[in-house]
């Protein structure tokens, strides 16, 4: 996504010319909607996600299939350019 925004600016990198990239990442991996505070306390999201780290179920499925790798997600497709 990144490639493809740059080459569209054609050496035109000022702000306004790359927010694309930040449209087009938001669309395709959600924006920052909520803080973590506003769901928990601390210490419990503490708790919780040492109890989470713990496991090796939730490690690779939760932590690194879900929320790093975006498994979910339907395949990217770059567009043509």
């Amino acid at each position: 996504m990144a490639a493809e925004v740059i080459a569209k600016a054609a050496g035109d990198y000022r702000q306004a010319s790359l927010t694309g990239y930040e449209k087009r990442l938001r669309a395709r991996f959600g924006g920052a909607g909520f803080s973590p505070d506003s769901l928990l306390p601390r210490p419990l999201r503490n708790l919780l996600g040492k109890g989470l780290l713990s496991s090796p179920w939730a490690t690779r499925h939760l932590i690194l299939d879900r929320g790093f790798l975006h498994r979910q997600q339907p395949v990217f497709k770059a567009a043509a350019v």
